[in-house]
């Protein structure tokens, strides 16, 4: 980042919030500033609809590299007190992605012996297909996360028809329109008791739904065209053509 900050003809953000935290570096390091581009990443238009669930039970779904900012160490804490609720009713919680660094706690609870009820799916791995089947039945997406660049599942997701119940985040807050329920990443007694309501189709729930109706997401042609005038008006202000990505 201090060498984008120092050599860089503009940078590209793929969000406000991230374009505003880049800023502050710069300010603390006493670096230069170059013009910016907010442009919202693209999303792939949904699949077939997911085809046929990939399990019978209900189930809650994340979907990021299990590493300590995503904070699925509060997912699990909030599983321990539904399990106490709602016993043999217990909904599973599956998580997409492989395991990354500073969640040493979270991995040893994974590898602990399983639940008798509301399991703990692990899934380092998926096709396409699979992670469109299983975004598609989940009764919500979980996203925890204490800090985030942007969050792209929360789109894939909404794409779908699926609810999102995320931190309250200001990324969240800027990219999804006041559409996901929105809670404090450190409550997990509020998450528990939202994935609760959520495994039926509380009022909430249904808000979510038909609001996704009318969300309107960003398609890479839209994004490539942002950069591409951005870029064009870049280059006739000056010979300097390098570019850096900023990227989550």
């Amino acid at each position: 980042m201090r060498n984008a900050l120092v050599s860089a003809s503009g940078i590209i953000v793929n969000s406000a919030d991230t374009g505003r935290a880049l800023e502050r570096f710069a300010r603390e390091e006493r670096l230069p500033a170059p013009p910016q581009l907010v442009a919202h990443l693209g999303i792939q238009p949904a699949g077939s609809g997911g085809g046929a669930p990939l399990q019978a039970k209900p189930y809650f779904l994340s979907i990021g590299t299990i590493e300590g900012r995503k904070n699925h160490k509060l997912l699990l804490d909030a599983w321990d007190k539904l399990r106490v609720q709602l016993g043999a009713d217990t909904p599973d919680l599956v998580l997409v992605g492989q395991r990354g660094w500073m969640a040493e706690e979270t991995f040893a609870r994974l590898d602990a012996s399983p639940a008798e009820h509301g399991r703990i799916v692990e899934l380092a791995r998926c096709s396409d297909a699979e992670l469109d089947a299983w975004i598609c039945h989940a009764r919500a997406l979980l996203m925890p996360s204490k800090v985030e660049g942007y969050g792209l599942p929360v789109f894939e997701a909404m794409l779908r028809g699926t609810p999102v119940i995320a931190a309250d985040l200001a990324i969240y807050r800027e990219i999804a329109g006041g559409v996901p329920l929105l809670l404090d990443p450190d409550d997990a007694p509020a998450w528990a008791d939202a994935a609760r309501d959520y495994l039926h189709d509380c009022p909430d729930r249904l808000r979510q739904k038909a609001a996704m109706e009318k969300t309107i997401t960003t398609g890479w042609a839209d994004h490539m065209a942002l950069v591409d005038s951005w870029l064009s008006d870049l280059g006739a202000k000056g010979p300097e053509t390098a570019l850096e990505t900023v990227r989550n």
